[in-house]
């Protein structure tokens, strides 16, 4: 099959960080701004929502009851927007700033987090982490550096994750 463009959703974007979809015809919308979009297929807003992230968002997700949620590296933690009001849902452990997040089919948290140029994932149940998939365990999985990946569900229970190359000068 040939990849096609459905649409072309103009934005107030420069760069785009996320997307996640929302139903068929809307998705929040991620950037290099202190700001969330729900826009539609259409490019109409439907929803904004102002974040204190300082440097803008690196993840965004669905959970399953169709809450936004976020992640703030410089602060270290994962948002979640209730109400129209983002509030602390997880703090990652000491020394590991948040970037990529994906919500499971059973509702697990999998927040990918960096440290000092070393990745690894981490799923929450809650507040409380109960698996780490570090470097090791998936034989070379993780590439060094502050190249990010990219945290999907799969519709067969799994996960996926893509790696964007580092750059080299």
């Amino acid at each position: 099959d040939k990849v096609r463009v459905i649409a072309t959703i103009p934005t107030d974007y420069n760069i785009i960080w996320g997307v996640t979809c929302v139903e068929e015809t809307d998705a929040w919308i991620d950037g290099n701004m202190q700001t969330f979009t729900r826009i539609d297929i259409n490019g109409t807003v439907k929803d904004t929502v102002i974040t204190t992230c300082q440097y803008g968002s690196r993840g965004v997700a669905l959970t399953r009851e169709g809450e936004m949620i976020f992640s703030d590296s410089k602060s270290k933690r994962v948002n979640i927007v209730r109400q129209g009001k983002s509030k602390v849902l997880i703090t990652t452990p000491k020394g590991w700033s948040p970037w990529g997040l994906c919500c499971t089919q059973s509702g697990d948290i999998l927040v990918q987090v960096f440290s000092l140029g070393v990745q690894k994932i981490i799923r929450y149940q809650g507040q409380r982490i109960i698996q780490e998939i570090n470097y090791d365990q998936v034989n070379s999985f993780f590439v060094f550096g502050f190249n990010s990946n990219c945290l999907c569900r799969r519709i067969t229970m799994g996960i996926s994750v893509s790696l964007i190359p580092k750059l080299t000068p």
